[in-house]
């Protein structure tokens, strides 16, 4: 349910040997990761490390080759550490971070991850593929990674259900079947086996991870936001398997049709799957908090985690993400295998079609949910200049629509071709988020990342480098247009030009996505044509008027060339409208340098001219003289 992470995944595999105290690490590879050069690639390494979440002390610290010109590195590098004398488990966690390699700058930042000692001090400890996060949240939790099966391992499942389902039915139904009845047959069983198999596992880990065993550790709240989505998933899969079970002939082992079952329960599920999937990430990132500092509770983890058959807790609470978006899987599989003259085919199609549709709104749902996490994020961390200090955020009613991290870009005109170079400045980030008001009307707003690639900043700070301009303010760019394409992979350029009311300016940065840069691009075109055509974005709210002091065009006649005084003119007089500031001078092309080079140039081939002009005279006047 959740899309994949933004710094792409890393597999681990880890070892224990209890007799001598010794952890393996071994790092094998990684896939998806940011793109940080300017040819589209990166030149990732990986840094182990253990660190004492206390003290802050670090032990261990190992680094891997580098891997040049990749997005899929094979490290295949493996790290052990010696535990003996380290104390406490609980008080330590293996780092491990993700990093781009610059000669001539600093390493970029490219995501991490971390393990409590305590979970990885155990007969069977993780691994597999992990999410690679943020420095603040790398470095209290872990996140499994959504993988797809191999080939090997499906083909052994496939055959482990064929053969369970080949011994539920008689031989003489069986036989009468023609091919195309036992595919459908097959589907249908799969899907009441698995779904069978699913209640099986949300049950053990209730049981296995109980109220009472958690004592004190545990609030009734905190236990309700942990578990409270599990036990509402539990109570309509219960009577759901029940229903599926019916449709089995218990004589023949025939099923007769699961549609009408499947279509009446898809109501019911779509409340509590919603509500586990938008509390989840920020569940399990509690749990973590919780498991590394809490020796108490990270023993409860562990028992519950023997119940389980050694299987985490992280790993059983991806179960439900994983059913809800199997349900479409498994309904389509079946009308594959349904003649189109068969009766159950019409209310199969309409529930899937149904089921498609429920999947796509918990998905926006969980989007939505997360975007509000990152904008309550971004509120807290922002930082407002001086010179700013009279701009606020809508305290109600505001939605993060869209947010990406860019790196800054240079525009260098070229004297040769005419054209401008993108030059990425590898130390500078800004941060471009796509808002909504209460009104909805969508609005734009850039900021800069302080301390943003140092992973030991727990909380980095954004500064506002202009607060907001309206949509319609905003014209996306083709890139090719005005940028030399040998200077840089203009499909990682995103071109935005704002026009206020007294210039238009020029912002240009680079994403490390090309998906990022294309969905940019059609967001701001869509939006501009609804705003283009009087609608709003939120139709409960037609009715209502936009704040036109939030949406006020600059009008401002501030210098070009003194950023200062750019900041002064925006100030707003008393109960006057909030107007954008314009981007600072080192993101728009009205470089004063380049205008003064310009300038200088001109007046010195003018001089050089009128020189040649003035000696030209001279000889002409004297040359009379000297012939006499």
């Amino acid at each position: 349910m959740r899309p994949p992470s933004r710094y792409g995944s890393v597999q681990l595999e880890f070892r224990y040997q209890d007799e001598i105290k010794l952890l393996n690490c071994m790092v094998i590879g990684g896939k998806d990761l940011l793109a940080c050069d300017l040819n589209g690639l990166s030149d990732p390494y990986v840094t182990v490390e253990l660190r004492n979440i206390s003290t802050g002390e670090k032990r261990g610290l190992a680094k891997s080759p580098i891997k040049y010109k990749t997005l899929t590195p094979q490290f295949m590098f493996e790290v052990s550490f010696d535990l003996r004398g380290f104390g406490e488990a609980s008080r330590w966690r293996l780092q491990l971070e993700m990093w781009d390699y610059d000669r001539l700058t600093h390493d970029d930042f490219m995501g991490c991850t971390s393990f409590s000692l305590s979970e990885l001090t155990t007969s069977c400890p993780p691994s597999g593929w992990f999410q690679l996060l943020s420095a603040t949240e790398g470095k209290i939790l872990n996140l499994p990674a959504l993988t797809v099966i191999s080939a090997a391992s499906e083909a052994v499942a496939n055959e482990s259900l064929h053969q369970l389902w080949r011994r539920s039915v008689p031989d003489v139904a069986f036989e009468i079947m023609s091919k195309d009845e036992r595919h459908r047959q097959e589907a249908m069983f799969e899907f009441i086996h698995t779904e069978r198999a699913f209640l099986g596992d949300v049950n053990m880990v209730l049981q296995a991870y109980s109220r009472d065993r958690f004592d004190t550790l545990l609030t009734d709240d905190q236990y309700r936001v942990f578990f409270g989505p599990l036990q509402a998933i539990l109570d309509i899969t219960q009577p759901f398997v029940s229903e599926l079970e019916t449709a089995v002939n218990p004589d023949t082992g025939l099923i007769v049709s699961i549609s009408q079952a499947v279509r009446a329960h898809l109501p019911v599920m779509e409340a509590p799957f919603t509500a586990f999937c938008e509390t989840n990430r920020e569940a399990t990132r509690s749990i973590q908090l919780l498991r590394s500092r809490s020796p108490a509770f990270a023993a409860v983890l562990a028992d519950g985690q023997h119940q389980c058959g050694q299987m985490d807790l992280h790993s059983f609470r991806l179960k439900p993400l994983q059913r809800i978006t199997k349900y479409p899987l498994l309904l389509a599989e079946i009308d594959k295998r349904t003649k189109y003259d068969h009766a159950d085919k019409a209310p199969l199609k309409e529930t899937l079609s149904e089921c498609v549709m429920m999947v796509a709104r918990i998905n926006e749902r969980v989007r939505r949910a997360e975007l509000a996490g990152e904008l309550r994020a971004f509120v807290h961390r922002l930082v407002v200049p001086q010179q700013l200090e009279r701009f606020t955020l809508p305290a109600q009613g505001l939605e993060l629509l869209r947010t990406s991290v860019c790196r800054k870009v240079k525009l260098q005109r070229s004297w040769r071709t005419g054209l401008r170079a993108a030059v990425v400045r590898a130390t500078k980030q800004r941060r471009l988020s796509l808002l909504m008001a209460s009104d909805g009307r969508p609005f734009i707003v850039l900021t800069k990342l302080l301390n943003s690639d140092d992973p030991n900043d727990d909380e980095p700070l954004e500064e506002l480098v202009f607060p907001r301009v309206r949509i319609e303010a905003v014209t996306p760019i083709a890139p090719e247009t005005i940028i030399d394409s040998h200077s840089c992979d203009l499909r990682y350029i995103l071109l935005i030009e704002l026009n206020l009311s007294s210039r238009k300016t020029l912002i240009a940065l680079r994403s490390p996505s090309r998906n990022d840069v294309t969905e940019w691009n059609a967001d701001l075109r869509l939006l501009q044509q609804r705003i283009r055509m009087g609608q709003r974005l939120d139709p409960a709210r037609a009715d209502e008027r936009p704040d036109d002091a939030l949406f006020a065009d600059c009008d401002s006649d501030a210098s070009d060339t003194e950023r200062d005084s750019d900041h002064e003119s925006l100030l707003p007089a008393p109960g006057a409208a909030i107007r954008p500031p314009s981007v600072t001078q080192s993101l728009t092309f009205r470089a004063p340098v380049n205008s003064c080079v310009r300038l200088v140039v001109s007046c010195g081939v003018i001089l050089t001219l009128l020189l040649f002009f003035i000696l030209a005279v001279v000889y002409r006047v004297n040359r009379p003289l000297h012939s006499l």
